[in-house]
């Protein structure tokens, strides 16, 4: 079911890039940008969901505030919030959960090149673990090796060239072994950190729970990153940096225009805070003089 529904369709994909481009690295980059573009309607759904959280982040810390001992009414107050303003708290996540099963999908096709880049059948790969001597579940060596590249050459199956700037997607980086293949894990966890500092700097109106636990993501999901990097083939890398690369720009300059031109929330006054009340009076009193002074004009 998981083979049929996601993991063929995806080495279907990669493998028509792959023939396309001929080059394996740059197929699991335009890989990374189709999918980017496919999914980002609903980021952009996604963030603008978020924007207008934050807009509803004074309320929610005054709820918070006052049900701190009632988990109960605590949730039950949120929950009408988010109801009445149209808000999904959620929202935030589901690009994430989607993201997760193309990556899962993505590390198998990986691992798997033969069947699902190449297209030989899985009587054919039985068949060249016998004749090369490879164990079983080690398709990538099987891949890489010469007397399996120059067999599937002869029943007219094109080779995966596993090279790119003269490193190996194929190889997984060991810790014990310093070389080029340590690239990517360090560039991967690199753009994740720097992924959760835009994250960052592009939220407004956090709680200091909800900052603190941004902050602790800033450093957990690169160091989580690097670990996983390290027990994967360098295509599975390579893929996290760019796609980590294209969210991080798509979700600065969403920010930007999202600034620009996403109306503020028309908050029910019995809704609103001391300090939102305050704002409002002090911007009511702006734009009155501001119209004072063009009559003079």
């Amino acid at each position: 079911m998981w083979d049929t529904l996601i993991v063929s369709p995806l080495g279907w994909i990669i493998r028509n890039i792959y023939y396309l481009v001929n080059d394996y690295g740059i197929a699991l980059i335009l890989f990374t940008i189709l999918t980017r573009i496919i999914l980002f309607p609903l980021g952009y759904k996604s963030q603008k969901g978020l924007m207008r959280t934050q807009q509803l982040q004074p309320i929610i810390a005054e709820i918070q505030k006052k049900y701190k001992d009632d988990r109960e009414k605590l949730n039950l107050e949120l929950s009408k919030i988010y109801q009445k303003y149209n808000i999904n708290p959620m929202g935030g996540c589901l690009p994430l959960l989607i993201q997760l099963p193309i990556l899962f999908a993505l590390i198998k096709v990986i691992y798997h090149p033969l069947q699902y880049i190449v297209g030989v059948p899985i009587e054919k790969i039985n068949e060249l673990y016998s004749l090369t001597g490879i164990a079983q579940n080690n398709e990538i060596y099987l891949a890489n090796n010469p007397t399996a590249i120059e067999n599937l050459r002869q029943l007219g199956y094109q080779a995966v060239n596993f090279n790119f700037f003269g490193i190996n997607l194929g190889e997984i980086p060991k810790l014990n072994q310093l070389n080029e293949l340590w690239i990517f894990p360090i560039l991967a966890a690199v753009v994740t950190y720097l992924s959760s500092w835009v994250t960052q700097r592009t939220s407004q109106n956090q709680s200091a729970e909800q900052q603190a636990q941004l902050n602790t993501m800033t450093y957990m999901m690169p160091l989580m990153t690097l670990i996983f990097a390290f027990q994967m083939p360098n295509g599975a890398a390579l893929y996290w940096t760019i796609s980590s690369l294209l969210a991080m720009a798509q979700q600065y300059l969403l920010s930007i225009y999202f600034k620009k031109h996403l109306k503020p929330l028309e908050i029910d006054e019995k809704d609103m805070t001391k300090s939102m009340r305050r704002s409002q009076k002090k911007k009511m009193v702006k734009d009155s003089n501001n119209k004072n002074e063009d009559k003079e004009e």
